[in-house]
């Protein structure tokens, strides 16, 4: 902390910290005497991880001298891609040695780096494990165990839909898990500099083939898996390519051709014959636009000394697009279409997922906030005539003095 130039009294404060800390154990629910804890914070001291990012900081750099000076041989993910000599997360921390085809784990268990070798995998929940979760709430729900289940008298699909579509707005497992993964196509648009945004960029990208959120079909694992979420979604009329838009201010953080920023389709789309032509086609915007008294300056970088006549006309048509635009010294920002904050939101794709497909009823039960939610479900229930109760059972009919037999 000395070398990072934090002051004497606020090392002074965090040194007491570490020596001052007290612990006592609970004997039979009695706590014995208190003693002295001598490696360090304790568990769960608020202050550990941001002790931890600053040793981490000063490994970082460690570990960046011993990779220049050859002690230490970095991942090379391509030929083209990012190097990575240490992952670090939370408190734990990997490295990765190519040279002595290692791998080393600190304070990690060696169960957790073999998970580690064998590459980790952040997937698209299966169907099953869906199901099963499902079935452990509904279990719960009405009252059941895992010996025993009760009877479910609302169908599971009613009872987890919108309060708006007659509902207890549970929301679904399998929608929650849809929208966390979309979150994955926001932070690779937005996040263009980030580490494993250019791994996932390295591994995927097709030179021949060129797209804005690229994935190999030969490639198992986790982001073959993010990309599949697109089907699901599209039956929600959520369009997860036409979603995210950038809005120009200095083009240092949008990518001229496959963002979407003059225009709600990217340009490589639109002017498909032009982007053939186009020999850096991952540029920025401020790479191949400018602007000066006169108006748009553009700088093209064509593969033929000359352009065909139909890439003359997208020419033409892409300047007149682009000459209603201005720039300015901000930053870019980005914008969410299905909000109308325009920012992204797993609990905004939840909502819209929850409403697909479902039909407003004539009429809505009104829950009053007032009244004990478990008295409202009895009420939400009733309402539908899903009450074990004798005339509910015998001749199908609900009335008044059937809450009595309930004792409520």
């Amino acid at each position: 902390m000395a070398q990072m130039k934090f002051p004497s009294k606020w090392r002074s404060w965090v040194m007491a910290t570490l020596y001052s800390a007290r612990a006592s154990v609970l004997v039979n629910g009695s706590p014995t005497r208190e003693f002295d804890c001598s490696r360090g914070l304790r568990q769960g001291d608020p202050l550990s991880p941001f002790l931890f990012v600053i040793v981490m900081e000063a490994l970082t750099c460690v570990m960046k001298k011993v990779v220049s000076i050859d002690l230490f041989k970095c991942i090379d993910i391509t030929a083209r891609g990012p190097l990575s000599s240490h992952l670090i997360y939370a408190n734990v921390m990997f490295m990765v040695n190519l040279a002595k085809c290692s791998i080393y784990g600190i304070r990690v268990r060696e169960h957790e780096v073999q998970q580690m070798v064998s590459h980790l995998r952040c997937k698209q929940a299966p169907i099953k494990v869906l199901d099963a979760l499902d079935k452990i709430r509904r279990v719960f729900f009405w009252g059941g165990s895992e010996e025993k289940a009760k009877m479910n008298w609302v169908a599971w699909e009613k009872t987890i839909a919108p309060v708006e579509y007659g509902g207890l707005g549970f929301g679904s497992i399998r929608d929650a898990n849809l929208a966390m993964l979309a979150k994955w196509w926001w932070r690779f648009k937005t996040e263009k500099n980030s580490l494993w945004r250019r791994v996932i960029w390295a591994i995927h990208h097709n030179t021949r083939a060129w797209n804005d959120i690229p994935v190999k079909i030969s490639i198992a694992g986790l982001w073959k898996s993010i990309i599949s979420i697109r089907q699901f979604l599209l039956n929600a009329d959520i369009d997860l390519r036409c979603a995210i838009c950038a809005s120009l201010v200095n083009g240092k953080n949008i990518q001229f051709w496959l963002d979407s920023w003059a225009d709600p389709v990217p340009l490589y789309i639109k002017f498909s014959d032009l982007f053939k032509e186009e020999r850096f086609k991952d540029y920025l915007v401020e790479d191949r636009l400018g602007f000066d008294e006169s108006g748009p300056v553009f700088s093209w970088a064509w593969a033929r000394p000359s352009l065909g006549d139909s890439e003359h006309v997208q020419l033409q048509q892409l300047e007149q697009m682009v000459s209603g635009l201005n720039m300015g010294s901000g930053r870019d920002c980005w914008t969410w279409k299905y909000d109308s904050n325009g920012i992204f939101n797993v609990a905004g794709i939840k909502k819209i997922l929850s409403m697909a497909n479902r039909v407003s009823p004539a009429r809505v039960f009104e829950w009053n906030n007032w009244i004990p939610k478990k008295v409202a479900i009895v009420a939400w229930r009733a309402e539908m005539e899903r009450l074990p109760t004798k005339c509910v059972r015998i001749e199908g009919c609900y009335d008044c003095a059937c809450l009595y037999k309930l004792n409520i």
